[in-house]
């Protein structure tokens, strides 16, 4: 929440499950997405920087007791380096460490770096309102565009893609005892196939050749 007291949003947890589903039925099943039945959820998750609470002199239980009939959890975060060492600032500032992201957050972000620092209210189906948010600026925004799409050009290569001219950048989440999580996100540059996307696939081997096969497949699939 980077010094904020505190943030509301759906449930991400039951948002993925559920988009993993609708994705299933049109890609495994055949469903029709203009016919998919719109779907909504009745309460989100507040997230409370314990940090803040704290510094604005507030007991957390109690506003843990007073928003929980209004959300489906109330959940903590904090991030706290002032004990870490050099080697665990280092490790924080490339994602490891105590550092947290889910691919709806990363899937917008792809929308604004694709759009000029704006991104679309994200929906599951539907219309939506037509409401945008700007997350960064349209220089930095330019600027990742820009070397997203080098990444793509000139190291994974345009052929992993099929005819995709895409933007992307891979991540690999190193975790102890176990394969890591492999992530790719990134949006497609063509004006007929306006797409952003984030995986994360758990226990994997690399961002590009696990989790960029499933990219792979699924653009292959809506071709």
């Amino acid at each position: 929440l980077n010094g904020a007291f505190l943030g509301y949003g759906v449930d991400y947890a039951n948002l993925g499950v559920e988009t993993a589903n609708m994705v299933a039925g049109v890609l495994l099943d055949g469903n029709d997405p203009a016919a998919t039945a719109v779907m909504t959820f009745d309460n989100g998750t507040a997230t409370v920087n314990t940090e803040t609470c704290a510094a604005l002199g507030m007991d957390f239980e109690t506003v843990k007791t007073t928003f929980a009939p209004l959300c489906t959890k109330v959940e903590t975060i904090t991030i706290d380096l002032s004990g870490a060492s050099d080697l665990e600032t280092a490790w924080s500032a490339v994602g490891q460490a105590d550092v947290l992201a889910n691919p709806y957050h990363m899937a917008l972000l792809m929308g604004a770096i694709a759009n000029g620092g704006e991104t679309p209210e994200p929906y599951l189906t539907g219309h939506g309102t037509g409401t945008t948010y700007t997350l960064t600026d349209s220089a930095t925004a330019d600027a990742l565009h820009r070397m997203m799409r080098n990444n793509v050009a000139n190291y994974y290569g345009d052929y992993l893609f099929n005819g995709y001219t895409l933007c992307a950048k891979t991540g690999t989440a190193e975790l102890d005892g176990q394969n890591p999580n492999c992530w790719i996100v990134g949006f497609s540059d063509d004006d007929a196939a306006p797409y952003a996307f984030a995986v994360c696939v758990q226990e994997g081997s690399s961002g590009l050749y696990t989790a960029g096969q499933v990219v792979a497949a699924a653009l292959d699939a809506i071709q």
